[in-house]
C-alpha cells in the first residue's frame, strides 16, 4: 500500500482519538456536541488536561478560569475602602514630612557653619564680630524650633489670618493691611541702612565694604520687583472673592533713576553716595505710601474686613516652594518677630505647608543671611532682623 496513503489513515485516526485543540484553550465546545448530550456535562478527557500541562497549565488552571460572580458594593462598603485608603495614604504622607521637614534647616545649618568658619579665618574682627551674631542666631532658632506638624486641612478650613492682626504692630487700619505688610519687607531694609549713614560709617568704609554695599543695593531693587509680584498675587486674590477687577499701576521711574544714580557714585565722594542713596529711599517711600493710599480707598469700596484677612490670608497660602517671591518671607518673620506678639508670628507660621516651611528655615532663609552679611563691616548692622532669633 502506498506510504502516503497509511499516513493519511493514521492521522485521521488520531485525529479522533485526540480532543480538539479548543478544549486543551478551555473554550466552550461544539453547540452539536452540546445538544447530543442534551445539556449534560461533557465526560472528562483525561488526556485532555494532559495536553495543558505540557504548556505548562493543569485542571485547575482551568477551574480559576471559570466566569464567577461578584457582589455589587453598597455605598456604606465604598466608603470604607475609601476611607482606609485615605488613612493609609495619611500614614505615607507623614512619614515621608517626618523624614524630610527639617531638610532645609540641617542645610541651612551647615551653610552658616561654613560662614562662620570663613569669619573667623578673616583678619578683620568687626565683621567677624558681626557675622558670628548673625550665624548664633539663626542656629538658635533652629534648635529651639518645634517639629513641623503635617498640614493635611483642604482649603476650606485651612488656617485664616484674624482681625485684628497686624494692625497694631503696622499701625494701618484693614483696608491698607495688605501692602502696609509686604511694603514692611522694604521699609525695614532702608530703616537699617538709614543708621548706617547716620552713624557716619560711610565715610571711612573700606572699599570692599563700599563694594558689598553696591551689592546690597542692588538686591534690595531685586526684592523690590519681588514684593510688587506679590502684591499682584494679592489683587487676584481679592479680585475672586470680591469679584472686582482690581490693576494697580505704579510708576517706579523716580526710584530707579535715584537708584541708578547712586550707583553711579559708588567709587566717587562718600558724601554724595549718601546723599544719593538716602535720596533713592525717599523716592521709593514715597511712591509705596500713595499706592497704599490709592489702594485703600478701592478696598473700602468693594470688600469688608473678613474679606481682606481672607485675601492676605490666600496669598502666602498658595505659596509654593520654587516661588522665587518666598524669599521674602524670612524678612517679614524678620519683622514680625521683633513688633509682633508670639501669638500673631505663629498664626502667620500655619499659613505655610511643610514644603514651604523648609523652604522658609532653608533656601529662603540662606538667601536673606547672606543678604544680611553684605552689611557685615557696618556696626550699625549689629542689630540685624536676625537677632529676632536668639
Amino acid at each position: 500500500m502506498d506510504m502516503a496513503v497509511i499516513d493519511e489513515q493514521h492521522t485521521q485516526q488520531e485525529a479522533k482519538r485526540r480532543p480538539p485543540s479548543y478544549r486543551i484553550l478551555g473554550s466552550f465546545p461544539h453547540v452539536e456536541d452540546v445538544d447530543a448530550n442534551n445539556g449534560e456535562s461533557e465526560e472528562e478527557d483525561p488526556m485532555a488536561w494532559a495536553d495543558l500541562e505540557e504548556y505548562g497549565g493543569s485542571k485547575q488552571t482551568l477551574e480559576k478560569k471559570k466566569k464567577t460572580t461578584t457582589r455589587k458594593l453598597t455605598h456604606a462598603e465604598v466608603r470604607a475602602q475609601l476611607q482606609e485608603l485615605k488613612e493609609l495614604e495619611l500614614k505615607m504622607a507623614e512619614a515621608t514630612a517626618d523624614k524630610h521637614s527639617k531638610r532645609g534647616m540641617f542645610e541651612t545649618i551647615e551653610w552658616l557653619k561654613k560662614h562662620n568658619q570663613e569669619a573667623k579665618a578673616s583678619s578683620d574682627k568687626q565683621k567677624r564680630r558681626h557675622s558670628n551674631s548673625v550665624v548664633r542666631s539663626v542656629l538658635d532658632f533652629f534648635h529651639r524650633s518645634p517639629k513641623n506638624e503635617q498640614n493635611n486641612s483642604n482649603e476650606d478650613n485651612a488656617p485664616q489670618l484674624q482681625s485684628p492682626w497686624g494692625q497694631a504692630a503696622l499701625k494701618c487700619e484693614w483696608p491698607e493691611l495688605g501692602f502696609t505688610l509686604l511694603n514692611q519687607a522694604l521699609v525695614d531694609d532702608t530703616e537699617r541702612v538709614r543708621q548706617v549713614m547716620e552713624s557716619e560709617e560711610l565715610w571711612s568704609a573700606s572699599p570692599h565694604a563700599i563694594i558689598a554695599l553696591a551689592k546690597w543695593l542692588r538686591r534690595f531693587d531685586e526684592d523690590v520687583n519681588r514684593v510688587l509680584t506679590l502684591k499682584q498675587y494679592l489683587l487676584e486674590e481679592r479680585t475672586v472673592l470680591a469679584n472686582v477687577g482690581y490693576q494697580v499701576t505704579t510708576l517706579y521711574d523716580s526710584y530707579k533713576e535715584a537708584l541708578n544714580a547712586a550707583l553711579a557714585l559708588i567709587h566717587g565722594d562718600r558724601h554724595e553716595l549718601q546723599s544719593a542713596i538716602l535720596q533713592t529711599f525717599e523716592e521709593l517711600e514715597a511712591i509705596l505710601s500713595d499706592e497704599v493710599a490709592v489702594v485703600k480707598d478701592v478696598v473700602e469700596q468693594s470688600m469688608d474686613e473678613a474679606q481682606e484677612y481672607t485675601a492676605l490670608s490666600n496669598l502666602f497660602q498658595h505659596l509654593t516652594d520654587d516661588d522665587c517671591c518666598g524669599v521674602i518671607v524670612p524678612k517679614l518673620l524678620g519683622w514680625m518677630k521683633q513688633n509682633c506678639d508670639e501669638e500673631e508670628v505663629q498664626a502667620f507660621l500655619a499659613l505655610f505647608d511643610d514644603d514651604v516651611k523648609d523652604a522658609i528655615a532653608g533656601e529662603w532663609m540662606r538667601h536673606y543671611a547672606s543678604y544680611l552679611q553684605l552689611l557685615d563691616e557696618f556696626s550699625a548692622n549689629f542689630e540685624s532682623p536676625l537677632a529676632y532669633l536668639t
